[in-house]
């Protein structure tokens, strides 16, 4: 019985790595299941407070007569925190490995574009800001911060980046490079 549990848990999980990779990698599917995942969050988070409440109030009855009821309870709760955990693991490492990669990489400086430059496309890209100076390099596909005079360098340090939605941020210089796709106007509304 176990063993065909597991079986058809793997069987759903191959559909989906390679059935469902389609939708999940449109971003508005993203976006709808990261909203469907926090209700789902409130629900599962409602049920266990209302399972542990239930569970103390049934063991203040006297004698042992609510004992086997109180601690089922404290069971479902277990249970509901175990699929909240299961299932936000599982939609974390799906959009996480299933996210599609970009086509382009756009350069914001303070908040204002910079330029944007294709991935497909070898260059160097010398930013000179009002902060300091970055020199960004586009190549084989990923684009990675080759130089940064700033203070911490943890732009410089950064891995290359290539997949939709990854960034590689300069604070003290305010420079945010993004990678998107260029037909799909997935730019950064906003750049704090």
């Amino acid at each position: 019985k176990l063993a065909i549990k597991i079986l058809s848990l793997l069987l759903v999980a191959a559909l989906s790595f390679f059935f469902a990779a389609v939708w999940v990698s449109d971003t508005g599917f993203v976006q709808d299941s990261l909203e469907s995942v926090e209700k789902s969050n409130q629900t599962v988070m409602a049920f266990s407070a209302a399972t542990l409440s239930a569970s103390l109030a049934i063991t203040a009855l006297p004698d042992d007569f609510a004992t086997p009821l109180a601690d089922s309870l404290a069971d479902m709760n277990v249970y509901f925190v175990a699929i909240l955990v299961v299932t936000v693991a599982v939609l974390g490492a799906g959009m996480y490995f299933l996210r599609g990669g970009g086509d382009t990489v756009t350069v914001t400086v303070d908040g204002a574009l910079y330029g944007t430059y294709p991935l497909a496309v070898d260059t160097v890209v010398e930013i000179a800001t009002d902060g300091g100076y970055n020199r960004l390099v586009v190549q084989d596909g990923v684009a990675y911060m080759d130089t940064a005079d700033c203070p911490d360098g943890i732009c410089a340090a950064h891995r290359p980046i290539s997949r939709m939605g990854e960034s590689i941020v300069c604070l003290p210089h305010k420079v945010v490079v993004t990678v998107v796709t260029a037909d799909s106007g997935d730019a950064p509304d906003i750049v704090v």
